[in-house]
C-alpha cells in the first residue's frame, strides 16, 4: 500500500476527542440527499394526486394483487408502509432509558444532528434513518466533563449509539435495537414544557427521511449487507488506486479518495435500503478534496444493488451515482 495510503489509513484510526472529526462535510452531502428525496416526494405527490381524480379514493387503498417483494413494497415517493416508523416522528426531544446513562439522560435529534445532554455536558453527533426503520448514529464530539480521561468514543456517553441499526414503535415510545434485535435503549418522549429542555424545533426538515427510494431497476439485484463486506474501487480506476470504499461487517465504513479519510457506520434494511453516517478527518497538508468522492456515493445513496460483480450506488429515485467494482488483492 503506498505511504499516502497508510497516513490515511491512520487517520481514520484517530477518530477520537482529540481529533476533532468534521461533521459538516457530511451533513452538506446529506442535504444533497435530502433534496434528491424532497423531488422524489413531490412528483409522488402529483402523481397520486392525479390519480385519485381519475379513480377515486378506493383505488388509493386497495392491495396490489401480486406478492412479489417488489410489488409489496410501498412505491417510491409515496412515505412509510406504517407511520410510526416514520423517521420525522423521531425528530424532537427524548428522555433515555437504558445505554448504560442517568436517568437525566436527554437525546435531541433535529433532522440528522443529534445532542446527547448529560449532567456532565453534552456529545454531538450525527444520525439519519429510513421509512423501513433502518438507523444509524455516530457521536463525534463533546463537550464538558463528558470526555475528561477518555481517549476514544467507544467508552464515552452515547457510545451505545454505535449499536443501533433499527428502530421500532411502541405507542408513543421508540425502540432502539442492535443487529441481534435486542433492545438497546428506549427513547420516552419529554414532557412538554420541560424547564430543562431547550424549544422544540419544527420537524418539518426531518419529512424528507420519510420518502420511500424507488426500487433497483432491471438487470440491478438489490443486495444483503454480506454481500457488500470488503474494499471497493471505483470501476475503471487504474490498480493500486487510492480511491477506496471499504464495507466492514462490523457496520463501521471507511473511505478515501486519495489522501483525505473519511469513516462512520452503515446499517442496510431490505432490498439494498442503506443508512451511512461518519465524519471527514482533518485533510493532509496539500490534500484537495475532489467535487464527488467514493464517500459522497456512499453517503447520498438510498441502496445498493449489484449490476452482475459491479456494487452499484442509487440515490432515492434509483438513478446510480456511484459504481464499485472488487479491489484486487493486495
Amino acid at each position: 500500500m503506498p505511504d499516502v495510503d497508510r497516513a490515511v489509513e491512520a487517520q481514520l484510526e484517530r477518530f477520537h476527542p482529540g481529533t476533532a472529526p468534521s461533521f459538516d462535510v457530511v451533513l452538506a452531502r446529506r442535504r444533497r440527499q435530502d433534496v434528491r428525496r424532497r423531488a422524489l416526494g413531490a412528483s409522488a405527490a402529483v402523481a397520486l394526486g392525479v390519480t385519485a381524480l381519475g379513480a377515486g379514493p378506493a383505488l388509493l387503498d386497495r392491495a396490489a394483487p401480486d406478492e412479489s417483494p417488489a410489488a409489496s413494497a410501498p412505491a417510491a415517493g409515496r412515505g412509510a408502509p406504517q407511520s410510526d416508523l416514520r423517521p420525522s416522528r423521531l425528530v424532537g426531544s427524548w428522555r433515555v432509558s437504558g445505554g448504560g446513562e442517568t436517568p437525566s439522560a436527554v437525546l435531541r435529534l433535529s433532522p440528522r444532528r443529534l445532542t446527547l445532554r448529560q449532567p456532565c455536558g453534552k456529545m454531538s453527533g450525527v444520525w439519519s434513518a429510513g421509512p423501513d426503520g433502518v438507523f444509524a448514529a455516530q457521536i463525534g464530539s463533546g463537550s464538558g466533563g463528558c470526555l475528561r480521561g477518555m481517549s476514544s468514543f467507544t467508552s464515552a456517553p452515547g457510545h451505545w449509539l454505535a449499536d443501533v441499526i433499527r428502530f421500532r414503535a411502541d405507542g408513543e415510545r421508540r425502540i432502539l435495537v442492535d443487529a441481534q434485535d435486542r433492545p438497546v435503549a428506549t427513547l420516552l418522549p419529554v414532557e412538554s414544557g420541560s424547564a430543562s429542555l431547550p424549544a422544540e424545533s419544527s420537524a418539518e426538515d426531518g419529512d424528507v427521511m420519510d420518502v420511500v427510494s424507488a426500487l433497483p431497476g432491471p438487470g440491478l439485484q438489490p443486495v444483503a449487507p454480506e454481500q457488500v463486506a470488503g474494499r471497493w474501487v471505483p470501476v475503471g480506476e487504474p490498480r493500486g488506486t487510492r480511491a477506496f470504499l471499504r464495507l466492514a461487517d462490523d457496520r463501521s465504513w471507511k473511505a478515501s479518495h486519495s489522501c483525505t479519510g473519511t469513516g462512520g457506520l452503515w446499517s442496510a434494511g431490505e432490498l439494498g435500503r442503506i443508512e451511512a453516517v461518519g465524519a471527514y478527518a482533518i485533510p493532509l497538508v496539500g490534500c484537495l478534496q475532489p467535487a464527488t468522492s467514493v464517500s459522497d456515493w456512499l453517503l447520498e445513496a438510498d441502496r445498493l444493488a449489484l449490476d452482475g460483480d459491479v456494487l452499484v450506488l442509487l440515490d432515492a429515485a434509483g438513478n446510480p451515482i456511484g459504481r464499485l467494482e472488487r479491489a484486487a488483492p493486495q
